[in-house]
């Protein structure tokens, strides 16, 4: 999703005068943070046991989670992360349940503030970058995210057609294809999913 949403900016930019990202979608882009943000997170303590974690994400059907420590944003923890260490202690049979969150947690971490504009996310931060954006309050604690979804909503392009911006470069697997094999390529690739393709298209 970020990628396309990347790829619709870089594509108006071209199509326009203006070279600064504030003139993209007309005005000065002066959307603040509050007004896109998701302000009802699913969160988890840092000292949470792991399997509570993947818990969660299947429950709510997302792959990025906040990690907090006394309500105060500690750090993030994504799909990618947890399957990377998982697969790093497999051969050690050690349960999830006796891992805490802090152990998958990514510490270095971009924030933003409600009252902030959105180009701050351009500016400062880079679109490629978009994770998920925890938004914190005046006592540095987590009140909203910001996701590509909240970010998608801005573009309000009616004209491209799917195939300027899709890519075509795309990772596939087999259905007889090994689990251990899919989270290699998952991990090797940097992509969170994998389109099975039939094997008759096997080279």
């Amino acid at each position: 999703m970020v990628a396309y949403f990347a790829k619709i900016v870089q594509k108006k930019l071209q199509n326009t005068r203006h070279k600064s990202i504030y003139n993209v979608f007309g005005g000065d882009f002066k959307v603040k943070i509050r007004e896109i943000m998701t302000e009802d997170v699913v969160y988890v303590d840092k000292d949470e046991d792991l399997t509570h974690v993947i818990d969660l994400m299947k429950k709510h059907n997302i792959t990025k989670i906040p990690v907090v420590e006394n309500k105060k944003i500690v750090g993030i923890i994504t799909d990618r992360m947890i399957s990377y260490k998982l697969g790093s202690i497999r051969s050690r049979m050690i349960s999830t349940s006796r891992l805490h969150a802090s152990s998958v947690t990514k510490k270095n971490i971009s924030t933003v503030e409600p009252d902030m504009d959105v180009r701050k996310i351009f500016t400062d931060i880079g679109i490629k970058n978009v994770e998920i954006l925890p938004v914190i309050d005046k006592e540095d604690e987590l009140c909203g995210v910001v996701t590509k979804a909240d970010l998608l909503d801005l573009v309000d392009d009616k004209k491209t057609r799917v195939k300027e911006v899709m890519n075509k470069n795309i990772v596939t697997i087999f259905p007889d294809d090994r689990i251990i094999h899919a989270r290699r390529l998952m991990l090797d690739k940097n992509v969170s999913r994998l389109p099975v393709v039939n094997p008759e298209n096997r080279k």
